[in-house]
Protein backbone atom coordinates (compact mmCIF):
# COMPACT_ATOMS: atom_id res chain seq x y z
CA UNK A 1 0.00 0.00 0.00
CA UNK A 2 1.44 3.53 -1.52
CA UNK A 3 2.06 5.97 1.13
CA UNK A 4 0.57 9.17 0.59
CA UNK A 5 2.20 12.72 1.54
CA UNK A 6 -1.32 13.56 3.26
CA UNK A 7 -0.86 10.64 5.69
CA UNK A 8 2.17 11.67 7.20
CA UNK A 9 0.84 14.69 8.33
CA UNK A 10 -1.03 14.39 11.97
CA UNK A 11 -4.68 15.56 11.81
CA UNK A 12 -3.05 18.52 14.34
CA UNK A 13 -0.91 20.40 12.30
CA UNK A 14 -2.10 23.54 12.74
CA UNK A 15 -2.97 22.94 17.33
CA UNK A 16 1.43 22.17 16.91
CA UNK A 17 1.89 24.89 15.04
CA UNK A 18 0.21 27.66 16.64
CA UNK A 19 1.52 26.26 19.81
CA UNK A 20 5.29 26.16 18.26
CA UNK A 21 4.74 29.29 17.51
CA UNK A 22 3.03 31.10 20.09
CA UNK A 23 6.30 29.48 22.36
CA UNK A 24 8.47 31.86 20.81
CA UNK A 25 6.82 35.11 21.70
CA UNK A 26 5.28 33.92 25.34
CA UNK A 27 8.64 32.66 26.78
CA UNK A 28 10.10 35.56 26.36
CA UNK A 29 9.85 38.72 28.99
CA UNK A 30 9.89 41.43 26.98
CA UNK A 31 6.57 40.42 25.66
CA UNK A 32 5.22 40.64 28.72
CA UNK A 33 6.56 43.83 29.12
CA UNK A 34 5.02 44.95 25.69
CA UNK A 35 1.35 44.00 27.36
CA UNK A 36 2.25 45.59 30.39
CA UNK A 37 2.76 48.82 27.95
CA UNK A 38 -0.43 48.63 26.52
CA UNK A 39 -2.23 48.10 30.30
CA UNK A 40 0.25 51.32 31.18
CA UNK A 41 -0.83 53.21 27.71
CA UNK A 42 -4.86 52.55 27.97
CA UNK A 43 -4.64 53.43 31.81
CA UNK A 44 -2.44 56.80 31.03
CA UNK A 45 -4.80 57.97 28.44
CA UNK A 46 -7.94 57.51 30.19
CA UNK A 47 -6.60 59.90 32.94
CA UNK A 48 -4.84 62.41 30.26
CA UNK A 49 -6.17 62.36 27.00
CA UNK A 50 -9.52 63.73 27.22
CA UNK A 51 -12.13 62.86 24.11
CA UNK A 52 -15.01 64.25 25.85
CA UNK A 53 -17.42 66.76 23.49
CA UNK A 54 -19.75 69.73 25.18
CA UNK A 55 -22.97 67.80 27.09
CA UNK A 56 -21.76 64.85 26.95
CA UNK A 57 -19.61 62.21 29.83
CA UNK A 58 -16.58 61.66 29.51
CA UNK A 59 -17.17 57.76 29.61
CA UNK A 60 -20.38 57.90 27.68
CA UNK A 61 -21.01 55.34 24.63
CA UNK A 62 -20.77 57.76 22.40
CA UNK A 63 -17.39 59.19 23.89
CA UNK A 64 -15.91 55.54 24.44
CA UNK A 65 -17.07 54.24 21.26
CA UNK A 66 -14.73 57.32 19.22
CA UNK A 67 -11.83 56.97 21.51
CA UNK A 68 -11.85 53.09 20.96
CA UNK A 69 -12.39 53.33 17.51
CA UNK A 70 -9.93 56.44 16.93
CA UNK A 71 -7.10 54.45 18.71
CA UNK A 72 -7.86 51.08 17.02
CA UNK A 73 -6.36 52.46 14.07
CA UNK A 74 -3.09 52.22 15.80
CA UNK A 75 -3.25 48.72 15.76
CA UNK A 76 -2.06 48.70 12.35
CA UNK A 77 1.49 49.44 13.64
CA UNK A 78 1.25 46.30 16.02
CA UNK A 79 0.26 43.96 12.88
CA UNK A 80 2.87 45.14 11.03
CA UNK A 81 5.47 44.73 13.88
CA UNK A 82 4.04 41.05 14.50
CA UNK A 83 3.96 40.31 10.82
CA UNK A 84 7.37 41.52 10.06
CA UNK A 85 8.93 38.95 12.50
CA UNK A 86 6.39 36.10 12.05
CA UNK A 87 5.42 36.08 8.19
CA UNK A 88 9.54 36.72 7.24
CA UNK A 89 11.48 34.60 10.46
CA UNK A 90 12.00 31.70 7.77
CA UNK A 91 12.93 33.84 5.25
CA UNK A 92 15.62 35.96 6.98
CA UNK A 93 17.36 33.29 8.51
CA UNK A 94 17.45 31.16 5.23
CA UNK A 95 15.71 28.38 6.61
CA UNK A 96 12.48 28.87 3.79
CA UNK A 97 14.00 26.07 1.43
CA UNK A 98 14.11 23.52 3.95
CA UNK A 99 10.77 24.18 5.45
CA UNK A 100 8.99 24.62 2.19
CA UNK A 101 10.24 20.95 1.30
CA UNK A 102 8.40 19.36 3.72
CA UNK A 103 4.93 18.03 3.77
CA UNK A 104 3.52 20.20 5.68
CA UNK A 105 0.09 21.89 4.26
CA UNK A 106 0.81 25.43 3.40
CA UNK A 107 -2.70 26.43 4.72
CA UNK A 108 -2.17 25.18 8.06
CA UNK A 109 1.11 26.42 8.28
CA UNK A 110 -0.27 30.42 7.09
CA UNK A 111 -3.29 30.02 9.19
CA UNK A 112 -1.39 29.32 12.29
CA UNK A 113 0.63 32.23 11.60
CA UNK A 114 -2.20 34.80 10.83
CA UNK A 115 -3.87 33.11 14.05
CA UNK A 116 -1.08 34.34 16.00
CA UNK A 117 -0.67 37.60 14.58
CA UNK A 118 -4.32 38.27 15.27
CA UNK A 119 -4.15 37.07 18.65
CA UNK A 120 -1.82 38.99 19.85
CA UNK A 121 -3.00 42.17 18.28
CA UNK A 122 -5.92 41.24 19.93
CA UNK A 123 -4.72 40.90 23.33
CA UNK A 124 -2.82 43.35 23.38
CA UNK A 125 -5.34 45.99 22.50
CA UNK A 126 -7.83 44.20 24.89
CA UNK A 127 -5.36 45.18 28.01
CA UNK A 128 -5.51 48.98 26.28
CA UNK A 129 -9.01 48.73 26.63
CA UNK A 130 -8.98 47.45 30.24
CA UNK A 131 -6.48 50.01 31.30
CA UNK A 132 -8.93 52.45 29.32
CA UNK A 133 -11.82 50.75 31.86
CA UNK A 134 -9.50 51.16 34.99
CA UNK A 135 -8.37 54.99 34.79
CA UNK A 136 -11.87 55.78 33.94
CA UNK A 137 -13.05 53.83 36.81
CA UNK A 138 -10.49 55.07 39.45
CA UNK A 139 -10.79 58.59 38.26
CA UNK A 140 -15.00 58.76 37.82
CA UNK A 141 -15.97 59.82 41.19
CA UNK A 142 -16.95 63.16 39.79
CA UNK A 143 -20.44 62.67 38.45
CA UNK A 144 -20.78 65.91 36.90
CA UNK A 145 -18.14 64.55 33.88
CA UNK A 146 -18.31 60.35 34.60
CA UNK A 147 -21.94 58.44 34.19
CA UNK A 148 -22.07 55.23 36.00
CA UNK A 149 -19.33 52.31 35.29
CA UNK A 150 -21.12 50.26 32.60
CA UNK A 151 -18.02 47.15 31.08
CA UNK A 152 -20.39 46.94 28.27
CA UNK A 153 -20.01 50.41 27.10
CA UNK A 154 -15.66 49.73 26.72
CA UNK A 155 -16.33 45.91 25.95
CA UNK A 156 -18.99 47.28 22.44
CA UNK A 157 -16.47 49.14 20.84
CA UNK A 158 -13.88 46.45 21.47
CA UNK A 159 -15.91 43.98 19.57
CA UNK A 160 -17.73 45.73 16.87
CA UNK A 161 -14.99 48.24 15.79
CA UNK A 162 -11.36 47.09 17.12
CA UNK A 163 -11.78 43.38 16.47
CA UNK A 164 -12.70 43.92 12.77
CA UNK A 165 -10.51 46.18 12.15
CA UNK A 166 -7.69 44.25 13.32
CA UNK A 167 -8.78 41.37 11.36
CA UNK A 168 -9.26 43.23 7.99
CA UNK A 169 -5.64 44.21 9.19
CA UNK A 170 -3.72 41.31 9.82
CA UNK A 171 -5.41 39.97 6.57
CA UNK A 172 -3.84 42.85 4.36
CA UNK A 173 -0.71 42.87 6.15
CA UNK A 174 -0.11 39.15 6.22
CA UNK A 175 -1.03 38.56 2.76
CA UNK A 176 1.32 41.36 1.44
CA UNK A 177 3.58 40.27 3.28
CA UNK A 178 3.62 36.46 2.00
CA UNK A 179 2.88 37.24 -1.70
CA UNK A 180 5.79 39.74 -1.67
CA UNK A 181 7.79 38.16 0.57
CA UNK A 182 9.02 40.97 1.96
Amino acid sequence: MPISPNSLVPQNMFNQLFKAEARIYFGKKWFYASLLFFLVIGYLMSILARFSFPGVYVNSPYTLTYAIGLVSLVNIFTITILSAQIVLREKDAGFDAILYTTPMPAKHFLLSRFSLILLITLVSFFLFVTGFMAGHLLAGNNREKFMDFHAINYLYPFFVLAVPNALLCTAIVSTAGWLTKN
